[in-house]
């Protein structure tokens, strides 16, 4: 089970990959650990982003292993490690230090949509479905799964999501804010490929310090004199000194 989930490196690109085609991509608890410990081992990569996507074709993750539920009904313990795993995997996720982008063809429910939302991007192509299903089963979602969804949505749309159950498609997600590019059925890799050649053409050292600050900023955190500093040293920095130049370049 452990290879269900998998790091690879794909040129200035990380790259999870969810490896479980016969299981439509459901999460085990074990997946979720194994994500973690793939999590820090990226982190400590010369990467200039992480993409999540999945292995198999044409699917992103139905979720949760159904196989798990029926355990956890009877086993409050494995409830517990199942929910602190997962918490824990997302966490990581949301708070990894270079961008992160989701990839997603196919379903993308429940916890595979939790999982995409706590990327930084996501990218779709038109086969792709979402939905947050725990009230058909009698279940909750995380708060925090939800507040990733609200940042992304706004309140109103995720109760719509989160009442109905309902399953949307891609051209939706794009409309409400789910998914930030839509692209066509086949264009997916490539189009993955652009958007990650485009970030990884900036300055690292920027781009990190900056999704600090928008994370700060979504978070209502006020400026402080550490940012303000940030700004000024900037200016020292040798990506700067290089940028310069080929802005001359460019303008000669």
């Amino acid at each position: 089970m452990s290879e269900a989930v998998r790091l690879a490196r794909e040129g200035a690109a990380g790259r999870i990959l969810v490896d479980r085609g016969a299981k439509k991509n459901a999460f085990t608890c074990a997946m979720w650990a194994r994500l973690a410990t793939l999590l820090e081992k990226a982190a400590a990569m010369d990467i200039r982003l992480l993409r999540v996507e999945s292995a198999a074709p044409g699917i992103f993750s139905a979720g949760a292993d159904l196989a798990e539920f029926a355990a956890m009904a009877s086993n409050r313990d494995l409830r517990r490690e199942g929910r602190d795993r997962m918490r824990r995997a997302l966490d990581m996720l949301a708070a990894f230090p270079r961008p992160t982008v989701a990839v997603i063809s196919g379903p993308c429910m429940g916890a595979g949509l939790a999982l995409a939302a706590a990327c930084d991007l996501r990218i779709a192509d038109a086969t792709a479905r979402f939905a947050v299903p725990p009230a058909k089963l009698g279940l909750v979602y995380m708060q925090s799964d939800l507040a990733r969804l609200v940042a992304l949505v706004g309140v109103a749309e995720t109760k719509r999501l989160v009442f109905t159950a309902r399953t949307i498609d891609a051209a939706e997600a794009l409309r409400i804010g789910l998914v930030e590019e839509l692209v066509t059925t086949g264009a997916l890799s490539a189009a993955a490929e652009r958007l990650g050649a485009e970030i990884a053409a900036g300055a690292p050292a920027s781009i990190t310090t900056m999704k600090t600050f928008i994370e700060r900023a979504a978070a209502g955190e006020g400026e402080d004199t550490a940012s303000l500093d940030a700004f000024l040293e900037a200016y020292d920095s040798p990506e700067f000194a290089a940028g310069l130049a080929a802005f001359r370049r460019r303008r000669n």
